[in-house]
């Protein structure tokens, strides 16, 4: 629980100590700025890292029970959401990452 708390703390302080007054894109990187928007990517980065090796453990761990055939559903059940998260995530970065250059290009159009 102290993990999350803290993560969450981090999150508020990067969006306040990192703010200027410009609009955004309606998607929760583009709330960060400069450094901050970096240290969110890394930290989020992380811990969809640490999902997947979670799950990765918990599938191996149940592999070796038993009784995996009982389990399997709900892990599978388990698994299909942590994809969808991840992926989720992944396309969210991309996306950030191609508009943040398609405005950035349109922004510099002056200089070509």
């Amino acid at each position: 629980f102290s993990f999350i708390f803290v993560y969450v703390m981090w999150q508020y302080y990067l969006m306040f100590a990192y703010t200027i007054d410009q609009p955004i894109i309606c998607i929760p990187p583009e709330a960060f700025y400069g450094k901050a928007k970096a240290l969110w990517s890394i930290s989020s980065c992380i811990v969809y890292m640490a999902v997947v090796l979670i799950y990765s453990a918990v599938w191996i761990i149940l592999k070796r029970k038993k009784d995996f055939k009982s389990m399997s559903t709900i892990f599978r059940s388990l698994f299909i959401i942590m994809v969808v998260v991840v992926l989720g995530w992944m396309f969210t970065m991309g996306g950030v990452m191609i508009a943040s250059l398609v405005f950035h290009l349109e922004g510099m159009r002056h200089c070509f």
